[in-house]
């Protein structure tokens, strides 16, 4: 009799929830190799925000606040296979969309990166700086101004583009922070998180690194808040609470994704907050067609895992930082 089977009978646990309990312990232990730390535990991140933010400071001829935003300000960061961790961060500055111009911050900020020499390109709603060149590592920043309401307006539009292209759009990146934070807390908030994380070494074990190709954070995180159950086995250790199962979680999540799917639909995902729009508007129908299909192969490899009582697809679908046992 295996050790664990011998711990199980000694608690009174079924060799099924023994198992779910071994499987929990071996997510636990992959979850503590993928995950990297948010802006609030991570001195990393607050070193290059701080010298980001200096950088910009010592330029930029305008006051400004600056927002932690994305996975690590809101715990489900991960590193890539290759060891980049991207970060969000919003420069904030106060004015009246009405009376200032979306080309007019693009040009300050243009003219501030490019007198520090940071390798940098401009993209739709944001600017990225190759800010760790050693790993890749770079900085998604955001332009917004405050109404005097208090309203953040993104400036969306690729630099150089004609100016009916570039606007201010009417965003709320720390109402969608909260909304994330109150949907679960506890040790479901926890589990909640962890399943994102699941889903993004998921997303970067099997899709091109084409950023065409892989669904984004938002897309993977918006799909979690829907489709996202807290999961438990029936195995508890004396009277303490039933044990979490991570498995189960993840499984229900690409359950609800697989049912958004299925015939041919196209998957359809609405920001809670403004601009309350469909994050999924311009993915073609190839790319949901591809979607749809590593959905239900990864959705066989957790039911393979689940009905076997086994790792080895988990190990396929997450890589090699999957425990082998």
């Amino acid at each position: 009799m295996s050790r664990a089977n011998r711990c199980f009978r000694r608690e009174g646990i079924a060799r099924g929830d023994g198992v779910v309990m071994e499987t929990q312990r071996s997510f636990l232990r992959f979850h503590e190799t993928i995950k990297s730390a948010d802006f609030r535990d991570n001195p990393l991140l607050r070193r290059r925000k701080r010298r980001l933010v200096h950088l910009l400071g010592s330029v930029l001829p305008q006051p400004f606040d600056v927002l932690e935003m994305g996975a690590f300000a809101m715990g489900t960061g991960t590193p890539t296979p290759g060891g980049a961790s991207n970060i969000d961060l919003g420069l904030v500055f106060e004015g009246s969309p009405l009376r200032r111009n979306v080309h007019v911050y693009e040009a300050l900020v243009s003219e501030a990166l490019g007198a520090e020499s940071l390798a940098y390109s401009w993209r739709e709603s944001c600017v990225r700086i190759v800010d760790e060149p050693r790993t890749a590592s770079a900085v998604d920043l955001r332009i917004y101004l405050k109404d005097e309401r208090g309203a953040l307006h993104l400036a969306v539009g690729k630099r150089g583009a004609a100016s009916g292209r570039r606007r201010w759009r009417r965003e709320d990146p720390t109402g969608f922070l909260a909304h994330v934070r109150r949907r679960f807390r506890g040790e479901e908030g926890l589990q909640f998180r962890r399943t994102i994380r699941y889903l993004k070494r998921w997303r970067d074990r099997n899709f091109s690194r084409d950023a065409l190709s892989a669904p984004r954070g938002i897309v993977l995180t918006l799909a979690a808040l829907h489709g996202f159950t807290p999961s438990r086995s029936w195995a508890s250790i004396g009277s303490g609470p039933r044990t979490l199962d991570d498995l189960g979680a993840l499984i229900h999540i690409v359950q609800w994704l697989e049912n958004q799917t299925s015939n041919g639909r196209r998957l359809v995902l609405e920001m809670p907050v403004h601009p309350y729009d469909d994050v999924c508007i311009k993915l073609s129908e190839a790319w949901m067609t591809e979607f749809s299909a590593k959905l239900k192969t990864l959705h066989q490899h957790l039911n393979e895992a689940r009905a076997h009582e086994t790792l080895s697809p988990l190990r396929e679908v997450f890589g090699h930082d999957f425990p082998k046992v």
